[in-house]
């Protein structure tokens, strides 16, 4: 079981390991025999305060359950997962982030669908089963305007896990959910296992390594939505953004993550502390997955006989050649349809096994 224990020293009283610090404080208490001692976080050098915090919204129970509900829905889970997952400790982190808000604007150009009339596609769905058929494409230009607040993490080492830096690099910012900061609302008294960092990073140095790509990330979310309904692809853009602030502000941000292993293997999850994103990667039934592409692969083999219509155009004649053509469309259509309903029973049955052993992995927990 790794372990996630960012600090650690040893109680000069009681001997006891002391594994939660805030580091805006000068002592920190044994939560043992109550000893105080001097913090390890402080140095000579001043510690920077935060502006601003944004509060645990989430408990470990909410992380837990979030976790087990994540494994129940994602599609290609094995349906024993919870007779053999193994969670380990779970880290409840403040992670030091500089907010940056201000404007960007940018031309963008991409190319639009269109079908046989030469009429633009406007009810397209890249989930749906059924979609137009795109004769030709046109190029178009546009360009949008907009806002933004973001965070971006202000912390570089490895006393953080990799999976855990990569999550809190970007996230957007809720200044309805943040407050001024007091070193008390983090004391680890007051929030048991909690574990803070200070910044050891610039504001400068954070902009120039995330600022540009979470900028075009947010132009190109806009231009989707200003596309929305139409088919379109190879979207470029030159955004340009401007700072409202000449430098980010310094805040907290709340995280939870956990390694946890199924059948000998590591994986994580992570959520945010408001409970408004999460990141997972999970063990995956590799006899499912295999099923599913044998099951899809029926169509594409039909699909082959399409090539028999233009050779018995050259043999029997184009009348006998189209009629055929068109009787195997059917017979194509047909067999998609009935593989598609083939993999929604065979994963829907697959997600009621692990619902219900879901419910017994809450029971017995």
């Amino acid at each position: 079981m790794e372990n996630l224990d960012l600090q650690q020293v040893k109680c000069p009283n009681c001997g006891a390991n002391i594994t939660s610090f805030n580091p805006f404080r000068t002592d920190v208490e044994c939560p043992y025999c109550h000893q105080k001692a001097l913090n390890p976080l402080i140095t000579a050098k001043k510690t920077p305060i935060p502006e601003r915090l944004m509060l645990f919204k989430t408990t470990e129970d909410d992380f837990n359950n979030t976790l087990v509900n994540a494994l129940v829905e994602h599609d290609y889970v094995p349906i024993d997962v919870f007779d053999n997952i193994n969670p380990g400790n779970v880290m409840k982190a403040y992670l030091p982030m500089f907010m940056y808000e201000g404007s960007y604007s940018t031309t963008f150009t991409c190319t639009i669908g269109f079908d046989s009339k030469g009429n633009q596609i406007t009810n397209y769905n890249p989930s749906s089963n059924v979609k137009p058929v795109i004769a030709e494409w046109h190029n178009m230009q546009g360009s949008v305007s907009g806002n933004f607040a973001t965070l971006c993490l202000a912390y570089e080492g490895d006393d953080i896990p990799k999976e855990l830096r990569e999550f809190a690099a970007t996230i957007p910012y809720n200044a309805g959910v943040s407050r001024p900061f007091s070193p008390e609302l983090v004391m680890p008294e007051n929030n048991k296992n909690l574990t803070t960092l200070a910044l050891n990073i610039d504001s400068e140095t954070v902009w120039g390594k995330y600022g540009e790509s979470m900028i075009k990330t947010s132009a190109v979310r806009q231009i989707q939505q200003q596309l929305s309904g139409r088919a379109y692809s190879n979207i470029k853009v030159r955004p340009y953004g401007e700072l409202k602030n000449d430098e980010g502000r310094y805040m907290l941000a709340p995280f939870w993550f956990v390694y946890y292993t199924y059948k000998d293997t590591q994986y994580h999850f992570i959520m945010d502390g408001l409970g408004t994103s999460y990141s997972i990667n999970y063990p995956q039934n590799q006899e499912e997955i295999k099923k599913v592409k044998e099951i899809k692969r029926n169509p594409k083999v039909l699909s082959w006989f399409y090539l028999l219509s233009i050779v018995l155009g050259f043999t029997i004649g184009w009348g006998w050649a189209i009629g055929f053509a068109v009787w195997w469309t059917l017979a194509v259509a047909m067999s998609h349809h009935y593989s598609n309903k083939q993999i929604r029973e065979l994963l829907a049955a697959s997600k009621a096994q692990r619902k219900a052993a879901a419910q017994r992995y809450f029971e017995y927990r």
